[in-house]
Parts: structure tokens; sequence; C-alpha cells
């Protein structure tokens, strides 16, 4: 469903500024937040109305804590092994989510080309992880979630890399194979990342306090999202316009 509406979208925003003779970079904000607006009342309301049918099964009765909630996340911490799961946790969130909006930005800004396009390489991205997840599976059951981690956290610097050589220095003709190639293998490569260490979280949790652990590897990730975030709009404000392919 993401893939669809983020691919109709794209065709969306572009319909929008086609409609006038000149388009200004109002015209694409203004889409967007339509977009944006309409998707969010409507599907937010579908995902309630479903949630709300589901049925959810009695839980059983669990000691009380008398400890407090800071007590409670902050005991994950003290845990040599999973305070370092919960370092890579927050560290990966962050470099991720402010590396990969620059890659939009580069595919429409340097190479010029069109959104539709590169929510099409996105989307590719995304259903390939969504395939490797189940061949990256049995590959951690035979050799441990920490190979498997390091080998695909490898496969995402190589990603990287290789987006060095899509000009040549300009577009050339091997630009958009070479594109598809990288969202393949970066589709692959954060397919077995976020497994391993989803798979490294419950492990790590001892039994009986996998929810203050859980919990705890969720923050991590979250803030390492937010400051990504916040990253990005302290750029857009500080940058010269259009320094960094901002409008």
């Amino acid at each position: 469903m993401t893939a669809v509406v983020g691919v109709g979208g794209s065709f969306f925003v572009r319909w929008w500024e086609g409609k006038k003779e000149a388009s200004t970079p109002g015209d694409a904000t203004l889409a967007f937040s339509f977009l944006l607006s309409g998707s969010s009342v409507t599907f937010g309301l579908a995902g309630a109305s479903i949630a709300m049918r589901a049925k959810e099964p009695v839980m059983p009765p669990v000691a009380e804590d008398e400890r407090s909630a800071f007590a409670v996340l902050t005991e994950p911490l003290r845990d040599r092994n999973f305070s370092q799961l919960v370092r890579l946790l927050f560290v990966w969130n962050l470099t991720s989510n402010l590396a990969i909006p620059l890659f939009a930005i580069y595919m429409l800004t340097i190479l010029g080309l069109s959104l539709p396009v590169v929510i099409g390489l996105t989307v590719l991205s995304q259903a390939t992880s969504i395939l490797f997840v189940r061949d990256w599976s049995p590959m951690a059951d035979r050799m441990g979630s920490k190979v498997v981690l390091s080998l695909a956290a490898s496969l995402y610097l190589l990603v990287i890399l290789g987006w060095v050589f899509t000009t040549y220095p300009e577009r050339y003709f091997l630009t958009i194979p070479l594109l598809v190639v990288l969202h393949i293998f970066a589709g692959i490569a954060a397919a077995g990342a976020m497994l391993t260490m989803n798979t490294l979280a419950f492990k790590l949790a001892p039994e009986g306090k996998a929810t203050s652990f859980l919990g705890a590897a969720g923050i991590a990730a979250n803030v390492g999202r937010a400051s990504a975030r916040s990253l990005e709009v302290c750029l857009r404000t500080t940058s010269p316009r259009g320094r960094l392919g901002w409008t």
C-alpha cells in the first residue's frame, strides 16, 4: 500500500506542477501539503478503524514492579551487551535517516530525474528489502546475527561508495542502470541490518524483562531518527539557498 500511494503521489505532484505554464517551488509544496493532509486523514482513520476490530488476547497477570518508569527504562543501559546494541541502533538510524533523503535530492537536482522515477527507485529498494528478509534469516541462524549484521553493514557502505560512479562527471548512459543496481543492493543490505538488529534485541533481552529492554531499543532508534530530522532542518535553515539542492 505504501508503494502504491508513494508512486501515485509522485504523479499527483507532477500533474499539479504541470497545471501552470510556469511552475514555482511553491506549487510543489502546495501539492505535497494536499497529498500529506489527505493521506494522513484517510489512512489514519482507516488504520484506527481496523485496529478497533482486531481481537486482543487477555494478558496474563504479572507481578507488580515498585520501581519508577525511569529506573525500568535505564536498566538496559546498565547491561554492557545491550547498551552496545542501543548505541548501534542510535547511530545507524541517525546516519541512515540523515543520508537517505540526500540521495533523493541528488537524483532530482544533479541527475535531473523526475519525481516518479525517484519514487519508483525507492519503491524498488523497499520491495527488494521485503523479498530478501527470508534469505537473510536462515543465514543468520547458521552463521549468527553478528556476522550477518557485519555483512549487511559492509554491503550498505559499498552501496554508498557506488553513488560516486553515477556521474562521469555528468549523467551518462550507465547512470540509470547503476541506480537500479544500487537501490536493489541497498534494499538487500537494509533487510539484513534491520533483521539482525531486531533479532539481537530479542536475544540480549533477559527473560522476564523483554518489555523494558525492547522499549529502550525502540527509544534509541526513534531518537536517532528524530536527531537526523533535526539536523536536516538545521542544514536547511543555516545553508545558503540551493547549496544542498533544497529549494
